[in-house]
């Protein structure tokens, strides 16, 4: 009888809708006769207890079925040993090689990877199945009828020795006279019954046996051939999978050349780094060395135009009392010259005096804020011994440029009081050289008057005259 004609139907447990229809189109195509009945177990959840599996001739288990705590392999091994349950092939996906082992050893026919499902594919898969459950089958019936005719066996000895132990009795009664022929015939009969029951053993034994080696032979010819397809794809997925692993490898080889390349060129640019920092220290040190000798000088500089200013002070001295004077010799001509315009001589005497004292006033702070300055300079120049060299560099020119814009300061306004010392000396030595008359009053209020103008011009700063 031809195999695929045998089937008449087939189930499919699948959680996936799509899948399932796919499926049942598939297997139209390659069994056009056989019913495909599907079974959603999302919607009706796992097949009860009582469940009729007799009506169907090949089930096809996915294993995830979306049902809490349940798997398909669960459910084959919850049902598998009822005698109705079908040949099983289970779905599986790629690389789940574990699970395809585990199903063999629980009893599944075969399985099919999801990835690989076609029309002939599962004709081809449930056609071997199928064959090879019928032939499973047919062994069993062999195994049935060879224990149907050892219990045959069984009962005809049965039958035998209750006529022996019959005839037995018959001879026993026949010959209670023979005792040695009666216990002859019992020791016979012992015999034979042991040797009967010796027999039926060994015949069982027997049985058992050859019903073993047959499902041995049965289970290792599907093993070894399942073996050798597993080992077949197991082996291109590892040529594959070295050949992935080997470009891999090759990339990363690349990929860590080039980093330890640009290790080397960061170590090289690092100890370039390390010279050239080390160069900016000596010649910061060096700026350092040759601003602190410009400070030292600049230093002198300043203690000079100090001492510059200290005789500067004496001179101004000189001046006031110079201009008492003037006004005492003033306030004598005064009796003598009109009295209105005396007055206003010596007002105007007056205001140049105030005049050169605001000066003298604003000279000695100016003197005082260039040793304050000379301090801090001094101070900065210590503190910038503990700062970093490039830091130290910039400080130096900032602090260079500002000491240097200072002196030249300084020294513009301590140039005016030497001319100013030049011109009151010059004054004085016209107005000594010039005899006082008592008896001309008029030109002595003149002389002085100019001696005073004189004075006042001497005194006092172009940026105050203005």
């Amino acid at each position: 009888m031809n195999k695929k004609e045998s089937l008449k139907n087939i189930l499919i447990i699948d959680d996936d809708q799509d899948f399932r229809t796919l499926l049942k189109s598939l297997l139209l195509k390659s069994f056009p006769d056989v019913e495909i009945h599907e079974y959603d177990p999302i919607e009706k959840g796992e097949p009860e207890e009582g469940f009729d599996w007799s009506m169907f001739d090949v089930l096809i288990l996915d294993h995830y079925l979306c049902i809490h705590g349940l798997t398909g392999l669960d459910l084959f091994e919850k049902h598998q040993n009822k005698s109705d349950f079908p040949l099983t092939i289970m779905l599986t996906g790629a690389g789940n090689e574990e699970l395809v082992i585990r199903a063999f050893k629980a009893g599944i026919n075969d399985y099919i990877r999801k990835d690989k499902l076609s029309a002939a594919v599962l004709y081809e898969v449930i056609n071997k199945a199928h064959e090879e459950y019928l032939e499973r089958q047919n062994t069993q019936h062999e195994l049935q009828a060879a224990e149907n005719q050892i219990q045959e066996g069984r009962s005809k000895l049965e039958d035998e020795v209750a006529k022996v132990n019959s005839k037995l009795g018959s001879i026993e009664e026949e010959k209670r006279l023979q005792q040695d022929a009666k216990e002859e015939i019992y020791r016979m009969s012992g015999e034979a019954v042991e040797q009967i029951q010796k027999e039926r053993s060994e015949l069982e034994e027997e049985a058992a046996t050859v019903k073993a080696q047959l499902e041995s032979i049965e289970k290792e010819k599907r093993l070894q051939q399942d073996a050798k397809e597993e080992i077949q794809r197991v082996r291109s997925e590892a040529e594959e999978q070295i050949q992935k692993e080997r470009s891999e490898f090759e990339e990363e080889a690349a990929t860590v050349k080039a980093q330890l390349e640009s290790i080397e060129k960061e170590k090289h640019l690092q100890q370039d780094a390390k010279e050239e920092i080390q160069r900016v220290r000596s010649e910061a040190e060096e700026q350092i060395q040759k601003e602190r000798s410009v400070l030292e000088e600049e230093a002198a500089t300043v203690k000079a135009q100090l001492e510059s200013i200290e005789k500067e002070k004496h001179l101004q001295q000189d001046a006031r009392a110079e201009i008492q004077r003037m006004r005492s010799e003033a306030e004598k001509h005064q009796q003598i010259a009109e009295m209105a315009k005396a007055k206003d001589e010596i007002e105007n005497v007056n205001k140049a005096l105030k005049v050169a004292e605001a000066k003298l006033t604003i000279s000695e702070k100016e003197n005082q804020k260039l040793e304050t300055k000379f301090k801090q300079q001094l101070d900065k120049d210590k503190v910038e011994k503990t700062v970093s060299v490039p830091k130290e560099i910039q400080s130096g020119d900032e602090v260079l440029d500002s000491t240097q814009l200072g002196a030249a300061m300084d020294l513009d306004e301590l140039l005016d009081p030497e001319e100013e010392e030049e011109a009151q000396k010059q004054s004085d030595s016209e107005v000594k050289e010039k005899p006082v008359e008592n008896d001309a009053s008029d030109e002595v209020l003149d002389s002085t008057q100019l001696g005073a103008a004189m004075d006042l011009d001497e005194l006092l700063d172009p940026d105050d005259e203005t």
